[in-house]
């Protein structure tokens, strides 16, 4: 019975270590998903900042109407980059609760982001 009550307490402190073990997992793979996600997010900053710097290039030599055309491309590109910083900052932040709605919405936001640069 000895015996029983050992091999119990055993099991349970290896079943809590395992447990433990599976979080430390997953602690470790929001980790990865995070660090992954910001770096995607720097690529899509940096890939406006060449669009918005190729833009302001064209702006100077367009016509009045060609001109009013860049600078909302410009405006939206800049409002999207502003929106990627927020999302950043969240990114810093503890967003465990909602991480898939997180996700989701940053990967919908690339999307929009590829578009209006390759319009």
């Amino acid at each position: 019975m000895k015996y029983f009550g050992i091999v119990l307490l055993l099991a349970a402190l290896f079943i809590g270590i395992s447990c433990g073990s599976n979080d430390d997992q997953m602690d470790d793979q929001m980790v990865e998903r995070k660090e992954t996600l910001k770096e995607k997010i720097n690529e899509k900053m940096e890939a406006i900042d060449s669009e918005i710097s190729e833009l302001s290039s064209d702006l100077e030599r367009a016509s009045e109407e060609e001109a009013t055309d860049i600078q909302q491309k410009i405006d939206d590109l800049q409002r999207d980059k502003n929106s990627l910083q927020d999302m950043l900052d969240k990114l810093g932040g503890e967003i465990e609760e909602g991480w898939e709605a997180f996700e989701n919405d940053l990967e919908d936001m690339f999307e929009d982001i590829d578009r209006t640069i390759n319009e």
